[in-house]
């Protein structure tokens, strides 16, 4: 029996896997704001003439073509190719057709590959155009059969444009998203040496950010930070309509979180609740008995 030291053994078994995750999985690269499995995808579909002037293919034949690049498996290269097409983001990197699923449901999956189709969004292929002028460096891909960029030469800071959240080993990141016309303003004010101004996130679901001012400055300042939101609501007769939700909540967690709370009796105000959210937008309306205060049951839930 050998005897060793544990910080060599973790050296030895974790250090290169905690590497790798940070470096080819998890986390952005602050250069292009991408994750290795999104760079692969745009760089991907590039290569293969997805381009928004061009018709889609279907999202099958788009994502098994990425994994020439990719050495994970067609589902996850999908799960990814969805988030840039869906509501999780404040811009679309990927263009589709097809049900690809909604942020503010845990529920309401993304339909399968075979159906949806895929290609560039007009961003996209605007922000890569200057790819093919030799002016970020290429590596071998997996198997050393094909040439892929380390990371895009993107003309826009997109790490801060759309939210990103990373969990690594040892390492996790979570970045909000901002407007674009601003990140684009402080993005000039930085090259111009020029006093940048605070910013205010901006998250595609539209809730309300509820934080004093001063937590703003701090996450301008140190890049460190915790962001409140609030759902947004409206008053029908005798009944609550939310019409916006926190970005990473769930309809079906409030919904069920609202139940919960009814049949432990901490709530009695309420006397139904229900999803019916659709083509004209979001809705949760939950039901009250008249005379409610709805500003205390709001502060309740």
């Amino acid at each position: 029996m050998k005897t060793k030291q544990m910080q060599d053994l973790l050296n030895v078994n974790c250090m290169d896997y905690a590497k790798y995750v940070i470096t080819d999985r998890a986390i952005i690269d602050i250069r292009d704001g991408l994750k290795p499995i999104h760079r692969r995808i745009i760089w991907s579909f590039y290569n293969d003439g997805l381009l928004h002037n061009k018709n889609r293919t279907k999202s099958a034949n788009a994502c098994s073509s990425v994994l020439k690049y990719s050495p994970h498996g067609d589902a996850s290269v999908y799960q990814a190719a969805v988030r840039l097409a869906n509501d999780s983001v404040n811009i679309n990197l990927v263009d589709g057709k097809g049900s690809f699923g909604t942020v503010t449901s845990r529920d309401i999956q993304p339909g399968a590959m075979r159906y949806t189709e895929m290609r560039l969004s007009p961003i996209t292929q605007e922000l890569i155009k200057d790819i093919d002028k030799g002016i970020v460096d290429m590596v071998d891909n997996y198997d050393s059969s094909r040439k892929e960029p380390v990371v895009l030469p993107v003309g826009l800071p997109m790490a801060l444009i759309n939210p990103n959240l990373g969990i690594a080993v040892g390492l996790a990141s979570n970045i909000c998203g901002y407007n674009l016309k601003e990140v684009c303003e402080n993005a000039a004010k930085v090259m111009l040496k020029e006093e940048s101004f605070v910013m205010y996130p901006e998250f595609s679901t539209g809730e309300y950010i509820i934080n004093n001012k001063d937590i703003f400055k701090q996450i301008h300042n140190t890049g460190r930070g915790t962001i409140r939101l609030r759902a947004k609501y409206k008053v029908e007769n005798d009944s609550i309509v939310i019409t916006n939700i926190p970005y990473t909540s769930t309809r079906e967690a409030i919904i069920e979180s609202v139940i919960d709370l009814v049949k432990a009796g901490t709530i009695k105000e309420i006397t139904d609740i229900n999803d019916n959210s659709g083509i004209k937008g979001f809705d949760i309306t939950i039901d009250i008995k008249k005379n409610t205060n709805v500003e205390i049951l709001m502060e309740k839930l």
